[in-house]
């Protein structure tokens, strides 16, 4: 380990879909608030997060008014869960609500917040009209946040003698770090968390090799509940049946938490999977004037073969004294929707 300061980007907050009490950022929390880990942030990720809240509001509140809008019959029905399906949502509201969770988790976290506003420009644009990451050689303006953000984090590290993980799924922005003295590129906050386990806690060491051992059994629990996670099709009107698992390639084990009968592991992986779908077809559809809507007169019916990555969050029981006791409880899905998963129909004819 070759250092507890961590740099959470942008990225890593919207990934996580803001949830301070998922696995991830609450372990976080929880080895910040043992001082076991120091987070960082710029003043300019803070004001991206809450900009990027703003904006998944405001689509959430579009998805909700055409669910009410397709979904009006559910209004007859009272009781669970439909009373609570309708009710209306004030977008200045929700903002302000998530920003203060936000609030919440940097305060509880103790997290050091640098200030931009000293970062030389000339510096910045020096590295851009000279392609240097996180420029590179499309030279993106879109970049400019992250290079203030990368200057204002390494004039830190430097003044204060310390080196910082730096995590961000911005391939840009890791291109920062390399050759870098004083920045290490992550792309999961597990992966910082797991580093710390591992040098803190001596029971981690012996439940990654636990997990190593119980490979085969993992594989199929993930499997098992992968089929259950809810499949829905996003360019086509139609339905998903019969998913079935043909294979799960396990990345790696990160340990979020564990304790002497316990753990808490994040688990990237591979799976292929297959499916059959059913939507219509519009090639057959007819224009129907008084409604004026699209009509198909036939559906389409066809198999979906899938190779995609996940993460995964798992509770593992075990037995510090006992090897033969090893059962996964729990099996979590990272999806960033709680629909379930979004399936494409390639090739699909565009009709919208």
């Amino acid at each position: 380990m070759e250092t507890r300061y961590v740099f959470v980007d942008s990225s890593i907050f919207i990934g996580q879909n803001y949830n301070y009490t998922g696995p991830v950022l609450e372990s976080l929390l929880r080895l910040a608030k043992s001082g076991q880990a120091c987070l960082l942030v710029t003043d300019i990720v803070v004001r991206e997060v809450r900009a990027h809240i703003a904006e998944d509001v405001a689509r959430a509140r579009q998805a909700s008014s055409k669910f009410l809008k397709n979904a009006r019959i559910l209004c007859n029905l009272g009781g669970k869960p439909y009373e609570h399906m309708f009710g209306e949502i004030v977008e200045e509201d929700a903002i302000a609500a998530l920003n203060s969770q936000l609030d919440d988790f940097l305060a509880g976290t103790n997290a050091t917040i640098l200030e931009t506003a000293g970062v030389s420009v000339e510096r910045i644009f020096d590295k851009y009209f000279h392609r240097e990451p996180p420029f590179g050689d499309g030279k993106k303006k879109s970049e400019f946040p992250d290079a203030f953000t990368a200057e204002a984090l390494k004039a830190w590290c430097i003044e204060s003698g310390e080196k910082a993980y730096v995590v961000s799924t911005d391939p840009d922005l890791g291109a920062v770090c390399d050759g870098s003295e004083y920045l290490l590129a992550l792309e999961k906050l597990s992966e910082f968390v797991n580093i710390i386990q591992y040098h803190d806690d001596v029971l981690a060491p012996g439940v990654q090799e636990k997990l190593s051992n119980n490979e085969e059994v993992i594989a199929q629990a993930i499997a098992d509940s992968f089929c259950d996670v809810g499949f829905w099709l996003d360019d086509q009107e139609g339905d998903v049946d019969e998913v079935r698992v043909k294979d799960v390639e396990i990345e790696e084990f990160l340990v979020l938490k564990v304790s002497g009968d316990s753990a808490t592991v994040d688990i990237p992986i591979r799976i292929k999977y297959s499916m059959s779908v059913t939507y219509d077809d519009m090639d057959t559809a007819f224009y129907d004037s008084e409604e004026k809507v699209l009509i198909p007169m036939h559906k389409i019916q066809t198999k979906l073969e899938k190779d995609e990555r996940f993460e995964t969050v798992l509770t593992i029981r075990h037995s510090v004294d006992n090897n033969d006791i090893f059962k996964v409880e729990e099996v979590v899905f990272t999806l960033g929707s709680p629909y379930g998963i979004a399936i494409t129909v390639e090739d699909p004819w565009d009709y919208r």
